[in-house]
């Protein structure tokens, strides 16, 4: 969560808006007192920002779940390129700080 000032949380206080890019959130901080619940990627681009402040909610959302999804029956030609495409995805997401792979955690509701 960033935030520029004090955070009030009740159910009378609603949303000013929703952006659908985390670049455009830094426009809208400019004011004490606004603040913002944003993924961590979003937080780890905006941390330059010397006059904003994350701090972690104490009951977080459940994670997102991205699916690969891949052709049942792939072209055999394109299957070399296909894998090379996944390997480079796996070494990808297990060097980013912004993304975690699938923990059986993740299932429990």
């Amino acid at each position: 969560m960033f935030g520029t000032g004090k955070l009030h949380w009740s159910q009378e206080h609603y949303s000013l808006l929703t952006v659908n890019t985390g670049s455009m959130l830094q426009h809208y901080l400019t004011k004490p007192g606004r603040w913002a619940v944003a993924p961590m990627s979003v937080i780890h681009a905006l941390s330059h920002n010397p006059d904003l402040t994350y701090y972690t909610l104490q009951e977080p959302p459940s994670p997102r779940i991205c699916y690969m999804l891949t052709n049942r029956y792939p072209n055999a030609r394109r299957h070399a390129s296909v894998q090379v495409f996944q390997q480079e995805l796996f070494s990808f997401i297990e060097k980013s700080k912004d993304i975690c792979s699938f923990e059986a955690w993740m299932l429990k509701e």
